[in-house]
C-alpha cells in the first residue's frame, strides 16, 4: 500500500505536468490549424500559376471578395480571358479552396507595400500570366509582393506573402 502523503504527491506531480503541457498542446493545435490553411493557400497559388503556364492563359486568383475587408471565405481561381478581373459566366473556373475552422483572411493593415492587386471592384488577388510571372501588387507585372494575413479567434496572425516574379509563397507568424 501507499500512504495518503505518497498519493497526494503523485496527484500533485500529475497536476503539475498537465498544467505545463496542456497550454503547449493547445498552442500546437492552433498552429497546426493555421499551417493547414497556409497549405491551402500555397496549393491555390501553385495550381493557378501552373494552369496559366500550361494553358498559355491569364489566371486570376481571388483572395478577398468585394466589400469584405475581413472574410471567412474561400479562395477561387478562374481563367480571366477578358482581363477584367471578374469571374464571368463564360470563363472557366480553375479551382475553389475553402477556408476552414475559425480562420479569417484579411489584408495586412499599415503596410501598403504588401497590398494585393485589385481585381474587379474591391476584390483583391493575384493574376498569373502565361510566362509564369504574376501581378501581385498594384499593376506591376513580375515585381513586388502582395500579402494576406490569416487570423484565428485567439488573435494569432500569420502573414502569407506572394512574390511577383516567381509566385513563391513565404510565411511569417508574428504578434503585434
Amino acid at each position: 500500500g501507499f500512504t495518503l502523503v505518497e498519493m497526494m504527491v503523485v496527484v500533485a506531480l500529475i497536476a503539475l505536468i498537465l498544467g505545463v503541457s496542456l497550454p503547449n498542446l493547445w498552442r500546437s493545435a492552433v498552429r497546426a490549424e493555421m499551417m493547414s490553411q497556409v497549405a491551402v493557400i500555397q496549393q491555390a497559388v501553385g495550381v493557378a500559376r501552373i494552369y496559366a503556364i500550361k494553358n498559355s492563359s491569364q489566371v486570376a486568383l481571388q483572395f478577398l471578395p468585394e466589400a469584405a475587408p475581413i472574410a471567412k471565405y474561400g479562395i477561387h481561381a478562374w481563367v480571366d480571358s477578358d482581363g477584367n478581373g471578374a469571374f464571368d459566366a463564360t470563363e472557366e473556373l480553375v479551382g475553389r479552396w475553402p477556408m476552414t475552422g475559425e480562420i479569417t483572411i484579411n489584408t495586412e493593415v499599415g503596410n501598403s507595400s504588401h497590398d494585393l492587386h485589385q481585381l474587379a471592384g474591391d476584390a483583391l488577388g493575384v493574376v498569373f500570366f502565361a510566362n509564369g510571372t504574376a501581378m501581385v501588387h498594384g499593376d506591376e507585372i513580375g515585381i513586388g509582393q502582395g500579402a494576406v494575413v490569416l487570423q484565428d479567434t485567439y488573435e494569432n496572425k500569420l502573414r502569407i506573402t506572394i512574390q511577383g516574379g516567381s509566385g513563391s509563397v513565404l510565411t511569417d507568424m508574428w504578434n503585434y
